[in-house]
């Protein structure tokens, strides 16, 4: 009678492939964001978000393009932020004492930031309850500003920004009430 043996490197190679296989698959999955169904943020929206606390990070607001008048302002700056969203298209203003910005995008894909003092090219994506936004200053041609913009709303109406740039951080704390501030959507998307 004969008898049938499998070789040790056998299950060996077999063990090696599934490892591998097991690592690009959470390899892949964790790089993705992990979720980006808009009803994360169905709270969030058709709010007006007043600021509570902020760290004036120097470090990170005057070379990451925050500078000037609107930053030296302080707290006699009463600031505000309203998002909105329809039919995919997000609106964002921030509304300072002596100015306001307002970005339009879709998630996702890459879009045009035009302010007073500077120019980026931004994307957000979604992540969750967070918005984030990587936004690259084009007004320093050969030195790569790049900021990164994290917006997590949590539960209870409040909204943490944390703003990224190189190894500094700078965050702000607003607390969201129902928006009794409006301004007119026109996507130009």
């Amino acid at each position: 009678m004969m008898k049938f043996v499998i070789p040790k490197n056998v299950f060996m190679v077999f063990g090696a492939i599934l490892v591998g296989n097991l690592l690009i698959h959470l390899e892949e999955n964790t790089l993705k964001p992990r979720d980006t169904n808009i009803e994360f943020l169905r709270e969030a929206l058709n709010q007006t978000y007043y600021l509570v606390e902020r760290d004036n990070s120097f470090l990170v607001l005057l070379p990451g393009g925050f500078g000037s008048w609107e930053f030296y302002q302080g707290n006699y700056q009463a600031e505000k932020i309203v998002l909105r969203e329809r039919d995919g298209v997000f609106a964002l203003k921030t509304i300072n004492s002596y100015s306001s910005h307002v970005v339009q995008f879709r998630l996702g894909e890459w879009f045009r930031e035009v302010h007073p003092e500077w120019k980026a090219r931004s994307v957000v994506t979604q992540d969750l309850n967070e918005l984030i936004q990587e936004r690259f200053l084009e007004e320093f041609p050969g030195d790569s500003r790049h900021l990164r913009i994290i917006r997590r709303f949590e539960s209870g109406n409040k909204l943490n920004i944390t703003i990224i740039f190189e190894e500094d951080s700078a965050s702000s704390i607003y607390e969201g009430y129902a928006s009794s501030i409006g301004f007119d959507f026109v996507p130009r998307i």
